[in-house]
């Protein structure tokens, strides 16, 4: 994992370095990129730089760079200046040699990486990840695009799901720009939905104030949550510490978890083992697994590459297929899931106090 991580940051600062550069430096840099990083090869002909492809009579595709596995194509590159963001021409050039060499994948740099796919509908969906540092989904495109591990099905789901949670966040965010509009509205339709008086909640509201709004993350908060550190002895048990408060001990020792990548369980109170029902989409993922040992105050962090695990090796709720039935033996020095036996030890990577 930190290897993947180092080549991603290696690309940023490739980027960041390269920024004004011309596009044959930046054509220079892929192909150096593609070779050492994803592990393709020029001297096979792997790696093909503005090859002349004739289609038909009259019409040929001369792509920046299009990489092969044997005698097939797998995919394409077009390359523009760091410094320029996505335009519409680009855009449909790539469509365009995509459609021309019947190829599902493309792959567009310019200030941003734009992965395309071709779907089932003849549409091109893409998803936009910036050149920053440690950015998780960058991680993940090096592990998709590697020589070997190149699926043409495995990125289609990838950028079809990261749309389908896109989506969903634009949706809870017009939700909670629509709420904060008539936070009091909001509240009143509330509280008069958990059968309150109608004219008990007008009285109280006529004594306050309501006033919601959104602030980013980094902004303080008038409302701090008490820190994990700091429970009593006495007051802990199973349900003492949540997953958000998880979340905010290891993000402590700058690990950066998504709450909807992050699988939380504690300790059962009345069988030595660790219950958790992770959706079997998160096996398309990079995500994390907490275990609580909330008798012993101790957390446990484990990160699982995405694809690692197969749904062969893993057991489905029989009531629920969409879920994953974990049942991890406490105290269990390989961290073993009674229900299928995999062993979850190899991707622990931390392991807190609190």
């Amino acid at each position: 994992m930190t290897e993947v991580k180092d080549s991603w940051n290696f690309i940023v600062n490739t980027v960041n370095n390269s920024i004004s550069r011309p596009e044959t430096v930046v054509q220079n840099q892929w192909v150096s990129i593609l070779s050492e990083i994803f592990g393709y090869s020029k001297l096979y002909n792997e790696i093909a730089e503005h090859e002349i492809i004739q289609i038909g009579s009259s019409q040929r595709a001369i792509p920046d760079i299009l990489i092969k596995n044997d005698k097939n194509r797998l995919f394409l590159v077009e390359l523009k200046c760091y410094n320029l963001p996505k335009q519409e021409g680009y855009v449909e050039q790539l469509k365009s040699y995509m459609r021309l060499l019947d190829l599902e994948i493309g792959l567009l740099v310019c200030n941003r990486l734009y992965i395309f796919c071709k779907d089932a509908n003849g549409e091109y969906p893409y998803i936009e990840m910036p050149f920053e540092y440690n950015n998780e989904d960058g991680e993940f495109f090096i592990e998709l695009f590697r020589n070997g591990n190149f699926d043409a099905a495995m990125i289609k789901d990838f950028v079809l799901d990261s749309n389908k949670k896109q989506a969903e966040i634009e949706a809870v965010r017009k939700a909670l720009d629509e709420i904060c509009a008539d936070g009091e509205g909001f509240l009143k339709n509330y509280l008069a939905e958990n059968k309150y008086s109608v004219d008990i909640v007008d009285q109280v509201f006529e004594e306050i104030t309501v006033n919601l709004s959104i602030a980013p993350k980094g902004e303080a908060n008038p409302f701090p949550m008490p820190t994990p550190s700091f429970i009593p002895k006495s007051k802990v048990g199973r349900n003492t510490l949540t997953k958000s408060e998880a979340i905010e001990i290891f993000a402590k020792r700058n690990y950066t978890l998504w709450p909807s990548r992050t699988t939380f369980a504690s300790k059962n109170s009345s069988m030595k083992s660790y219950w958790a029902n992770p959706s079997v989409g998160l096996l398309k993922k990079n995500w994390h697994l907490i275990l609580n040992d909330w008798k012993n105050r101790i957390l446990y962090l484990f990160f699982i590459p995405a694809y690692s695990i197969s749904l062969a090796e893993i057991k489905k709720r029989g009531d629920n297929p969409e879920k994953i039935d974990l049942q991890i033996g406490y105290k269990n020095p390989t961290f073993t899931d009674s229900r299928s036996g995999y062993k979850f030890l190899k991707y622990k990577v931390d392991e807190i106090n609190y």
